[in-house]
């Protein structure tokens, strides 16, 4: 699945993104969005599920500033940034 052209924006929410454990299977990405505003850009609960993110939006253009959280946060690649 793709996801392309869209607004993920938190605001005052906990995460832009946030696949749940089992909710999706298959290769996931995000690209073109603007992911910004909440707590943590994505929250991927998921270990098993590797996303894509890369050439988005995210708010700032300072990579240490992206927050990416969750049991799968280590298979989220957000490089480059937009």
């Amino acid at each position: 699945m793709t996801a392309t052209n869209n607004k993920f924006v938190g605001g005052t929410g906990p995460y832009g993104v946030r696949p749940g454990v089992g909710s999706y299977t298959g290769p996931l990405t995000l690209t073109h969005n603007e992911i910004s505003g909440a707590t943590a850009a994505i929250l991927n609960d998921d270990a098993a599920l590797a996303i894509d993110a890369s050439a988005n939006y995210w708010g700032t253009s300072n990579p240490a500033s992206i927050v990416i959280s969750g049991a799968g946060a280590a298979n989220v690649d957000f490089t480059p940034l937009l």
